[in-house]
């Protein structure tokens, strides 16, 4: 399930803000080798967990023991949870690791999912996410460059035409 959806994930929002207290962190949702990765970031550190789809839903039923359901649905409905910008999100930093707790109402009953990030490497914020921004400012400098290009061709042509 979470290798169909993930060109869905990754094309919603590769990057969500949460803002709690005086601190912004960035919690991106990503799907390598049918696992579900999880990396949230305060630009200075990286903290992550991996998880497979089965590991996901057991944690969910674990979370939620009154809930019954099809694994199929509970892995839809947590990819859609963390992702969906309505979803409550309290993070709490238990040094070095993060602790991610989030909640979400269905048919009026209120889910929760908790999940531990732990603390990576220094190198893994450039992996994650310096390199990942040196990447889309060099793809939108060569898309600015291509525009001005044409804008320039255009101008050149409407002199023309006037004449």
């Amino acid at each position: 399930i979470f290798e169909l959806k993930s060109i869905n994930i990754l094309k919603m929002a590769s990057l969500r803000i949460i803002e709690q207290g005086n601190n912004s962190f960035f919690l991106q949702m990503k799907i390598v080798l049918g696992s579900i990765v999880i990396n949230l970031t305060d630009m200075m550190k990286v903290w992550q967990t991996s998880l497979s789809e089965s590991e996901v839903v057991q944690k969910f039923k674990e979370d939620n023991p009154l809930i019954h359901s099809s694994n199929k649905w509970i892995a839809e409905y947590v990819s859609t949870m963390i992702k969906n910008v309505s979803t409550n999100i309290k993070i709490t930093v238990m040094e070095p690791d993060i602790n991610i707790n989030f909640t979400s109402d269905v048919s009026s009953l209120s889910t929760k999912l908790n999940l531990l990030l732990l603390l990576q490497p220094s190198d893994m914020v450039y992996k994650e996410i310096t390199l990942p921004l040196l990447m889309v400012i060099s793809e939108l400098k060569f898309r600015e460059e291509k525009l001005q290009s044409l804008l320039k061709a255009k101008d050149i042509e409407i002199k023309e035409f006037k004449l």
